[in-house]
Parts: C-alpha cells; sequence; structure tokens
C-alpha cells in the first residue's frame, strides 16, 4: 500500500493532534481485534475497519456530522454494516464444483472492501482472503473466540467431616441413672357444643296467577288405559245391553 505523507503549513501548531486521533484509531482496531479473538497477523485489517467505521460515525467537533458527509456532502449508508469477526457463509463461485461440493463456505468477516461493493472475508480452511458480495452473516457468533475452561480454584471441593475420628471410650463405672416415671396427667372428658338447629326453609305465600296466555289454551287428555271409551256417543238401546251384560257377570 505504501505511505501518503501528508504536512501541515507553517505556523500552524497541531501539537497533539496527530496522536490523539492515532490513539483514537488504535484504540477502535484494539477493541475489534480482541473482540473478534483474531490473530494479531490481522492488525492491518482491523485498523482499516476502525477507520472506515470512525469516517461513517458522527462526531461532536464536526457538530454531530461525519467526515463522510462532510466530504461528500451526502450522510453515509449504514445497512451494510456488520459485526467484525463474525461467522459468515460466502457462496461457492468455484466453476468446477460439482453436485455434491458445497454450496457456501464457512469464513470470518474481516472487513470492507475498499474496491469492491463487498466484504472482505478469511477462509478457515484455505487460508486466503477474498472479496465477496453474497454473504450470509451469523452475528452472534465468533469462530475464533476462546472458551476459557474453569479454573480449579472456582471447582468445589470437598467439605471434610466434622466428626472426630477419635472418640473416647466411656466410663464402664458409672452409675446407670434410674430412669424416672412421669405421671400421665389426667384425661379430661371433651364437651361437644350442642348443634344448633337448622332454620326451616321459608314458603312463599303469595299466590300465584296463571298466566294470561294459557286461559285460552285448550289441549287433549291423553290416558294410559287402552280400553276407554265413551260412553256419550252410545245409543239408548247399546246401554241397555251393556248394563245387561254387566248384571250377568257380577
Amino acid at each position: 500500500m505504501g505511505i501518503q505523507h501528508q504536512r501541515s503549513c507553517p505556523h500552524t501548531p497541531q501539537k497533539s493532534i496527530v496522536e490523539r486521533k492515532n490513539k483514537h484509531v488504535l484504540n477502535t482496531a484494539r477493541a475489534l481485534l480482541h473482540q473478534a479473538s483474531l490473530p494479531r497477523q490481522f492488525w492491518g485489517e482491523c485498523v482499516l475497519t476502525a477507520t472506515y467505521l470512525i469516517n461513517r460515525l458522527p462526531s461532536s467537533n464536526l457538530h454531530w456530522q461525519s467526515p463522510y458527509e462532510i466530504l461528500h456532502h451526502k450522510k453515509p449508508s449504514l445497512d451494510h454494516i456488520r459485526i467484525f469477526g463474525c461467522l459468515c457463509y460466502a457462496t461457492n463461485v468455484n466453476p468446477n464444483k460439482d453436485k455434491f461440493d458445497p454450496r457456501a463456505s464457512n469464513c470470518i468477516f474481516i472487513g470492507y472492501s475498499q474496491n469492491h461493493k463487498g466484504y472482505k472475508l478469511y477462509h478457515q480452511d484455505n487460508k486466503i482472503v477474498f472479496t465477496s458480495r453474497d454473504v450470509l452473516f451469523n452475528e452472534d457468533v465468533f469462530p475464533l473466540a476462546n472458551v476459557s475452561a474453569i479454573p480449579t480454584s472456582y471447582l468445589p471441593t470437598a467439605i471434610p467431616d466434622p466428626t472426630p475420628s477419635h472418640v473416647p471410650p466411656m466410663n464402664s463405672h458409672a452409675p446407670t441413672p434410674s430412669p424416672t416415671t412421669v405421671a400421665n396427667p389426667p384425661i379430661v372428658p371433651s364437651i361437644s357444643a350442642p348443634t344448633p338447629p337448622s332454620p326451616a326453609l321459608r314458603r312463599s305465600h303469595r299466590h300465584i296467577t296463571q298466566p294470561h296466555w294459557l286461559q285460552d289454551y285448550i289441549y287433549n287428555h291423553s290416558t294410559s288405559s287402552p280400553h276407554h271409551c265413551d260412553v256419550h256417543s252410545f245409543s239408548s238401546a247399546h246401554l241397555s245391553f251393556l248394563a245387561q251384560v254387566e248384571a250377568v257377570h257380577d
């Protein structure tokens, strides 16, 4: 990449201004490096990503504008910003892949490309850095994050038994205390309180009036006797005959 020297104008003291900005960049790069648990060989990618983010963040010294906004007179787009060092999956664009080759590769996001609209990725298996645009991010996983083992000082230790190992022998000549007799207290008969009688149910003496819609209601009464007959429709001769039959049966 090379180094580009930028000199200040004569009689314009800028003491400690460059040092403070350099400290700002290094602090941001150091935070990115340790957050992603990346090896120190990626310190250059961390510095480039730190400057990329600082140029797009508003600053109080610039009246809450970003350096990108002052330079280009428009606000920067932050839709493509991702968490540095997270796990991502890049599309496999190898033209010689067969049907059973993986369609994506596990990579680590290490920055933004300066010449392309893509992301700089580190392939863990091939140990190469490449640029890709078709990337899916899993920003909750950091592949190189080391899970430290639990120190032995924090593990629970066995608690010693407080019972002494040596028990002094008991004196065989000690007098045996005579058992004391405890008098039983007198039994007091329990007196049950009388149960109060339950109150009688109150019956209403109100006169119940039949509804008006039942006054003109006509219905046929059905009887359960199968031999019921109406004698009002019989003639007088038939009634005399039935009376004689009843007299004979009696």
